[in-house]
């Protein structure tokens, strides 16, 4: 008896310290009717209340799927370790590559335009203030993934719609419309303020409209953050003497373990009042930075340097365009690129700008493959307005940085044999290089939409997009029409999941004509 007694309690200590299965939920808004039906993998639950009531409950590892609708909240959402959230389903989906996408604005399908949008809203952007951030999960590391987090108005000191001591992964996100006061004059981040050392990673994000009354109008981050094909576009830290970074503003980020990456953005038309329009770099002693392959662009700084400011001794800068960031109170002038160490040598490779630089008393920048006075990127239709206005206006809505044929810029940067840490793929995902060095700027050339193509309800999308001796397969059934760039017909096939239509190397237009009710994943390169 005592030998099975022992057995007993042995197996029960082992399967308590055993993790438990992660839980799975559908949730869907207070006004709709069900879209789930009854999933045998989940609960399905109805959102009546406030959005942060129900996600707060859950526990670690949960997995949440969020139908469309708009959702709010009365506090901060706070998310157990390891939960993942998920939005953008019509509440058909089975698996999360099945949600649909939708150009909104400029002809580009982007990582964030899902059809069915999830949106999480706060008090207003002009409503009463409030002292939370939307999302808190303070030391708890989470992932966000096809979200739109908007309309908020807060004192919160650090991060208005989203604060995290942690290292969450926050995806294919949409945040906007973020109005912040803060009280301490390092702190802000009216769209993402990351503290922890090892530092957020931000993924296929929009941040637009968020305002700060102190540094870093999309995003602040102490220590470390890794921002990765986003389009920053129209923030704006907005007081004299203190905001610094109307787009990110990097903070004490001094020491090597700590580098941050800030890779394959477009960030464009943000201001601030005192330092750096597009980017503030400040740390105790060398900011260990990694900036690569990003488009910076019509930023505005009424004190100093409308581009990126701060640059230190281990700053990397390869395949970037920093192109008319101005400085100055009233007319101003381009003010680019700015260290303000002494005896450092800013590692600048295969960039791009038309002037504006000021180095420190016995500084330098690199000269290797550099364009230094840039007059035609040759954008497709970049925005004219210079930095934040308070209504955003609609060159900035429409704008598209991607590159035009004729650009010089095709080609123009350095391949990863000349370079390190450059990535294999632009912000709209599509493998670098094409030709026989990377594109300087955020886009390879062609890559002017996603290679997943969704939604092309009534044959109303055109897409270009390249192949590379690759195949087009197709889960969907409809007519595919592939063209030539100068509109030549080329091939005209009904196809059915999983057909595919083999390409050579080679740009091409698509077309697909289909019954939006068959629509799913679309065309993959």
């Amino acid at each position: 008896m005592k030998t099975k007694i022992t057995f007993l309690l042995c197996l029960f200590a082992f399967t308590a310290i055993l993790p438990l299965s992660a839980a799975k939920y559908y949730l869907y808004a207070g006004t709709d009717s069900n879209p789930w039906g009854a999933p045998v993998d989940g609960t399905v639950t109805q959102v009546t209340g406030t959005l942060n009531t129900i996600l707060n409950a859950f526990v670690e590892n949960d997995v949440v799927w969020i139908a469309k609708g708009t959702y709010t909240v009365d506090a901060s959402i706070v998310l157990a370790s390891g939960i993942q959230v998920y939005g953008g389903f019509a509440g058909t989906e089975t698996s999360i590559s099945e949600r649909l996408y939708l150009d909104a604005d400029n002809t580009v399908v982007e990582p964030w335009e899902f059809k069915n949008p999830t949106t999480i809203y706060g008090v207003g952007f002009t409503g009463t203030a409030v002292d939370y951030a939307i999302v808190n999960s303070g030391a708890n590391s989470y992932t966000l993934n096809g979200l739109t987090i908007e309309g908020h108005n807060t004192t919160s000191d650090k991060g208005a719609a989203i604060y995290t001591n942690a290292r969450p992964t926050i995806e294919k996100c949409i945040i906007r419309n973020i109005n912040q006061t803060a009280s301490t004059a390092a702190n802000g981040g009216a769209g993402i303020y990351s503290e922890v050392a090892g530092g957020a990673y931000i993924y296929s994000c929009l941040i637009e409209n968020c305002v700060t009354n102190k540094c870093g109008g999309a995003i602040n981050a102490y220590k470390k953050v890794t921002v990765k094909g986003c389009v920053l576009r129209n923030n704006f830290a907005s007081t004299a003497s203190v905001s610094k970074g109307g787009a990110i503003s990097l903070q004490n980020n001094a020491d090597a373990p700590n580098t941050s990456y800030i890779i394959n953005n477009a960030i464009y038309n943000n201001s601030s009042t005192y330092q750096g329009g597009a980017l503030q770099l400040q740390g105790t002693n060398a900011e260990p930075c990694r900036i690569i392959n990003n488009t910076i662009a019509n930023n505005y700084a009424t004190s100093s340097v409308g581009g990126i400011i701060g640059l230190g001794i281990s700053t990397k800068l390869y395949n970037n365009i920093v192109y008319n960031n101005w400085e100055g109170a009233t007319a101003g002038t381009i003010k680019n690129l700015r260290t303000s160490l002494t005896s450092a040598t800013i590692d600048l490779q295969y960039s791009a700008y038309n002037g504006g630089t000021a180095v420190g008393t016995g500084s330098s920048f690199a000269t290797t493959g550099n364009i230094n006075n840039l007059s035609a990127p040759g954008f497709v239709n970049p925005s004219t307005t210079k930095g934040y206005s308070a209504i955003m206006p609609n060159d900035v809505l429409v704008a598209n940085f991607a590159l035009q044929s004729t650009s010089t810029l095709i080609n123009a940067g350095g391949s990863s044999t000349a370079l390190t840490d450059l990535p294999s793929n632009d912000l709209l995902g599509y493998e670098r290089p094409f030709g026989t060095a990377n594109d300087m700027g955020a886009y390879e050339y062609g890559s002017t939409n996603l290679t997943t193509v969704n939604d092309l309800t009534n044959a109303k999308m055109l897409n270009l997009f390249r192949a590379n001796n690759r195949s087009i397969i197709s889960n969907v059934d409809g007519l595919v029409e592939i063209f030539s760039v100068s509109g030549k017909l080329l091939i005209s096939k009904n196809v059915s999941v999983g057909s595919q239509i083999a390409l050579t190397s080679g740009f091409y237009v698509i077309r697909v004509s289909t019954a939006e009710a068959t629509v799913n994943q679309k065309i993959v390169l």
